[in-house]
């Protein structure tokens, strides 16, 4: 990851800076929410190990408390534009119901399909903390990263239980 300039608060960016950071938080909350219905999905579908389905729902969870404070981030920036649809998310989940319907739902093959799409989340994080920001919204992109990086670490020890 490359050093971005931070930026003290977000007022002290240039305006064409604010509206490329608005743009990208839309998007990372597009991306959270579609992370949310995602691993709301699987969990339906990998219902018969309720370990694992318990896992994917607190990720669910995890990751609509990461859009509300995307969204809430971008109230306090004077963005209201309500969350949008994320066509790859969608897309994933397309994937998701795919490989479900082709695998019988294999445990294996639905966790892996998470830690794709996690790490596919991760690429667009990196992405934009490496682009100017301000220092409150480096912050809660670097908290989030983290969970994310972990989720994946707990995916990838529970797929190796398999």
């Amino acid at each position: 990851m490359t050093i971005n300039p931070v930026a003290p608060s977000f007022r002290e960016l240039r305006p064409m800076q604010r509206e490329t950071l608005i743009a990208d938080l839309l998007e990372l909350r597009a991306l959270c929410f579609a992370g949310e219905a995602g691993f709301r999905a699987v969990s339906a579908r990998v219902g018969e190990h309720p370990n694992l389905a318990s896992l994917l729902a607190q990720y669910a969870d995890e990751r609509a408390a990461f859009g509300r404070r995307l969204t809430t981030l971008l109230e306090e920036m004077g963005e209201d534009s309500p969350p949008r649809a994320s066509l790859v998310g969608d897309l994933h989940r397309h994937l998701i119901d795919a490989r479900a319907v082709l695998e019988h739902a294999a445990p294996t093959s639905m966790i892996a399909e998470c830690e794709r799409g996690e790490y596919g989340v991760l690429r667009h994080y990196e992405a934009v903390l490496a682009k100017p920001i301000s220092a409150d919204v480096e912050n809660i992109l670097l908290d989030q990263v983290s969970a994310i990086r972990t989720a994946r670490a707990g995916l990838d020890r529970m797929r190796h239980s398999w």
